[in-house]
């Protein structure tokens, strides 16, 4: 008999080998599983973080427009191209583009006679803008406003042939922007906030 129990095949038991930490190969296993496990949810919590981030945006761009055809009534324009939007917004029709070309100075240009804004305030209120195209007079228009970064839907952005020396880092703020032409300028460096425009072409 107590040769029998000698011969009879060991039963089968944890294996309790463990590393320099103390775990054993089992546990090790287990860890390894869990981390996989909350790596897989953490990919899709991050997914659907970006999804309700982009919906946020959308619902901001939207309210934004809706708000800026309520400011566009509420105050009057200078130049006379924006004042078509007045008269379209109270037909309830949203503008998406606007091209503003000034050849020469004098008369509104610049707008309210201020030639360290030169351009007519009430444009930065155009939030459903998606493409503005701005050209003044060479030696005017020597950098945009802050103000840039409300116009959260734009998408195509021209203003060549101006005399900028910088664009604003808002400019990284424009979510939505596509194309930036900036050519004949005087700019040497652009914005770090350029960088934070996703869908920007290059």
């Amino acid at each position: 008999e107590y040769i029998d129990d000698y011969l009879a095949p060991p039963e089968e038991v944890e294996e309790v080998e463990k590393n320099a930490d103390g775990i054993s190969s089992t546990q090790k296993s287990k860890q390894k599983k869990r981390a996989m496990l909350a790596q897989s949810g953490g990919d899709a919590l991050e997914k659907h973080l970006e999804e309700e981030k982009a919906h946020n945006i959308r619902l901001e761009a939207e309210k934004a427009a809706d708000n800026a055809v309520e400011n566009i009534k509420n105050r009057k324009p200078v130049w006379v191209e924006i004042e078509k939007v007045d008269k379209q917004a109270d037909n309830s029709s949203k503008i998406c583009e606007l091209n503003i070309v000034r050849e020469k100075a004098g008369g509104d240009c610049p707008a309210h006679g201020d030639e360290k804004n030169p351009v007519d305030p009430a444009l930065w209120d155009l939030a459903m803008l998606n493409r503005l195209s701005l050209k003044l007079p060479k030696g005017m228009l020597t950098s945009l406003p802050s103000d840039l970064q409300r116009l959260t839907v734009l998408q195509i952005l021209i203003v060549s042939k101006n005399s900028l020396s910088m664009l604003p880092e808002e400019i990284g703020l424009l979510s939505n922007l596509k194309v930036l032409e900036a050519e004949d300028n005087d700019l040497t460096v652009l914005p770090k906030g350029l960088g934070e425009c996703k869908k920007l072409e290059v």
